[in-house]
């Protein structure tokens, strides 16, 4: 049978079995990982924004969102295989 725990119920357990440090697990492969994502998408959307005319004057706010939306699409082609593979 199942057993559903509640928020607490869940961290209060997890600190009993692997302390407090349990909780914590994991960060490390996340924070190796949040590096190079986001170093590809912000390379990205400045190359995508400054080819479309994002820094001159008067530019359309358009440029920006279709800089970033090029962006994300771009890393998560990327980053997506990458993090099944760490799964």
């Amino acid at each position: 049978r199942l057993h559903r725990l509640s928020v607490r119920e869940a961290l209060v357990t997890a600190v009993r079995r692997e302390g407090v440090g349990g909780l914590y697990k994991g960060v490390g492969a996340v924070a190796l990982g949040a590096g190079p994502a986001h170093a590809v998408h912000f390379a990205v959307y400045e190359a995508v924004k400054a080819a479309g005319g994002g820094y001159e004057a008067g530019h359309s706010p358009l440029i920006s969102g279709g800089a970033g939306a090029v962006a994300t699409a771009f890393n998560d082609a990327i980053m997506t295989p990458v993090d099944v593979v760490k799964q």
